[in-house]
């Protein structure tokens, strides 16, 4: 589908529940990654995907976008300016740090994320609060896509894709928690996990290739004491996952791919996508207010 200014291929999975006349007792979650913005239409109360739409950018980075190229995109502003319940922003990036929650009222966030992470040019510090974890987020969002995002829904509220992830995989109740590593796996960087109803471990890792991700993974199983009992669990899109799996596979207990968070419903039409894709559009159901 082509739209003015810059263009997106689109994906869609409807499910047989979803009727369009019906919007405005849905909820919209605008999943937004370098690589693609996912739009993900639930029914909150039963925490039920209806619809995932996901829009690959042609030839553009999403958080490469100016202002005018977004003002522009008419999948995008169609979507935001229909009549939902509510819309959410869930920012996918590198760029965060967790912050325990009794911490981010004593602290700067601004101040306090720049000790640890580099701010982008022209942007603005964000924060997010999962309560039932006791655990903040501070992330980075580019000044052009909080100033679109506001404008098309004013008051929106962003939301991190890390605690989302970590509350995700807590609700999972794996057995052996703390022996697992879970791998997010982007273009460009993977975040690592490990989480027994209290965050044991979590960050972000740049790469270059799957020989990095190996190295990363089995730094982390280390610094755990995991070490040959660690048991890695794949999440991601991207053609790497297997090459992977079977690099670690010899200095590991286990290597498998993930499912898709229990307590979420999806469409039927998700059978046609393996079970560790789009981990964190359909977990951004679990957003709390």
């Amino acid at each position: 589908m082509e739209t003015t200014g810059i263009q997106f291929n689109v994906q869609v999975y409807t499910d047989n529940l979803y009727h369009e006349a019906e919007r405005k007792q849905y909820g919209l979650y605008v999943v937004l990654c370098n690589e693609h913005i996912a739009l993900v239409i639930a029914n909150q109360t039963q925490k039920q995907v209806l619809q995932l739409q996901l829009l690959f950018p042609v030839n553009f980075s999403v958080f490469a976008c100016s202002y005018n190229e977004l003002k522009q995109s008419e999948q995008l502003n169609k979507m935001l300016s229909a009549d939902f319940a509510f819309v959410k922003a869930v920012i996918c990036n590198d760029t965060s740090t967790l912050v325990p929650e009794s911490l981010l009222h004593a602290a700067d966030a601004s101040a306090y994320f720049k000790l640890n992470q580099k701010q982008y040019l022209n942007s603005t510090v964000l924060e997010y609060k999962l309560a039932s974890m006791r655990t903040a987020v501070l992330f980075n969002v580019k000044n052009d896509l909080h100033r679109y995002l506001n404008e098309q829904i004013p008051g929106i509220q962003f939301v991190h894709d890390s605690l989302l992830f970590l509350k995700a995989l807590d609700l999972q109740s794996f057995p052996n928690a703390s022996n697992k590593l879970h791998v997010d796996v982007r273009p460009d960087y993977i975040a690592i996990a490990c989480i027994n109803h209290q965050i044991k471990f979590y960050n972000t890792f740049p790469f270059n290739n799957e020989n990095d991700i190996a190295y990363f993974v089995l730094a982390v199983a280390k610094q755990l004491e995991l070490n040959q009992e660690a048991e890695v669990i794949l999440y991601g899109q991207v053609p790497v996952l297997t090459d992977i799996t079977n690099l670690l596979a010899s200095y590991v207990k286990s290597v498998s791919f993930g499912t898709k968070p229990k307590g979420v419903s999806c469409p039927v039409s998700f059978h046609q996508l393996p079970a560790h894709h789009y981990f964190i559009e359909i977990s951004s159901l679990l957003c709390e207010s």
